[in-house]
């Protein structure tokens, strides 16, 4: 019975986080996708935000699959969504609690764009090595 249990509710964490991870993932896409650098420069959008995702990943405290990775994959989704620097003020306040500090969270969304930059040489490298 506890066995049971204990599974079911490790199902259930998975797909909670997968669930967060795949929304920030779309986001990440569709990013990639209007980014003028990458068009240019043919860098498929769906590679480049699995790049940013597992880059995303590496910075997140616990270990994968952990319980409460979910608000942080929530946090950079919103962070992402961002438009402006109004929004992207806002996302960096509401996610305060989550990183610990408004310093913590604002390094934590300035470091998706040396992701970025990060994983567009890593795509183009294995794009040229092919």
């Amino acid at each position: 019975m506890i066995k049971t249990l204990f599974l079911i509710v490790f199902v259930f964490l998975i797909t909670g986080c997968s669930q967060e991870k795949a929304s920030l993932e779309e986001v990440l896409i569709e990013k990639m996708s209007e980014d003028k650098d990458q068009q240019d420069y043919n860098i498929p959008p769906e590679e480049m935000a699995a790049c940013v995702l597992t880059e995303i990943d590496r910075q997140i405290p616990g270990f994968m699959f952990g319980p409460g990775r979910d608000k942080f994959y929530a946090a950079y989704k919103i962070y992402l969504g961002s438009n402006n620097s109004k929004n992207i003020l806002n996302a960096i306040n509401a996610s305060e609690e989550t990183f610990g500090s408004k310093e913590s969270a604002r390094k934590a969304f300035f470091a998706v764009s040396d992701h970025i930059f990060l994983c567009m040489g890593a795509v183009m490298g294995t794009a040229e090595d092919e």
